[in-house]
């Protein structure tokens, strides 16, 4: 990909004129559209837990059967010789929950560690461990209803009122169902994880007209360097201890460019072939 974008010379590879983190942009964000490589498998890494919790799989049965026997997955740490693919999950786990929720209908998803009231996990607003406790939401109810008391000898003080004012339409044959919140359908997407993962800058209307589907890639690249004096210009080769070229069209200072002349192409198209040249050097 490098060599896409900066070539060799001499079977050595010529200046990177930009870093990856850079390049790694949507148009609008000043960059060339481009997805970090990182961000993408971090992405897929999200998809990996959201398939595990909210779908019924031979490998996600195995997973639970292999380190979650006893506790749920929310409330597991990674410990020294469980697999690769678990450590990810475990380190990845708390942002991924954060963005996904559980719509109540035969009310078996976990009363303490599933984001079902929208809080997060009510474990962590309870000071007892309940790192072993499985109890459902269901077990909380009664004849359709909130048992009151079993909420007020359990149930967080400080969101009780809210727990007890979560309408129920239980439908016992359908199982809870998990929602990811980044979605307007509740559905996930790779693209939606990735958008919530990667580093984002200042979106402007103008970085957008360089990459116009009207003007060839090529060109677009080159206006993108220029607007950000990423050009081999004299002022710049000089810097890297080169011995600065004469721009062929300015005899009355010869071999004195910056970014601002190069800019002027359209006025003295010779300046432009000049530049064409070290590019191609």
């Amino acid at each position: 990909m490098a060599d896409f974008f900066w070539g060799w010379r001499n079977e050595k590879k010529k200046y990177h004129w930009a870093s990856w983190k850079n390049l790694s942009f949507s148009y609008d964000e000043e960059g060339i559209g481009m997805r970090n490589l990182k961000d993408v498998c971090k992405a897929f890494q999200y998809k990996q837990w959201w398939c595990f919790r909210s779908k019924q799989t031979l490998w996600g049965d195995f997973l639970k059967a292999e380190y979650c026997q006893r506790s749920n997955p929310i409330s597991k740490k990674w410990d020294t010789g469980e697999s690769l693919t678990w450590k990810h999950m475990m380190q990845n786990k708390h942002k991924i929950e954060e963005h996904i929720m559980w719509k109540l209908n035969s009310g078996d998803c976990s009363f303490w560690w599933d984001n079902w009231l929208g809080v997060g996990p009510l474990a962590q607003f309870s000071s007892d461990s309940h790192r072993l406790n499985n109890i459902t939401v269901s077990e909380f109810w009664i004849e359709g209803q909130w048992n009151l008391n079993m909420l007020t000898q359990q149930a967080p003080n400080n969101h009780l009122a809210d727990i007890l004012s979560t309408e129920l339409y239980i439908q016992q044959d359908t199982p809870d169902q998990a929602i990811w919140k980044l979605n307007s359908d509740g559905m996930f997407t790779c693209s939606s994880a990735w958008n919530e993962i990667r580093e984002k800058r200042t979106k402007t209307m103008f970085n957008t007209f360089i990459w116009h589907k009207s003007i060839p890639f090529k060109t677009s690249f080159l206006l993108w360097r220029t607007l950000r004096s990423k050009l081999p210009t004299n002022e710049k080769l000089t810097n890297f201890g080169n011995e600065p070229t004469n721009c062929f069209c300015c005899s009355y200072r010869p071999g004195l460019d910056n970014i601002e002349h190069v800019q002027q192409w359209t006025l003295q198209p010779m300046c432009g072939k000049a530049l064409l040249r070290r590019l191609e050097s």
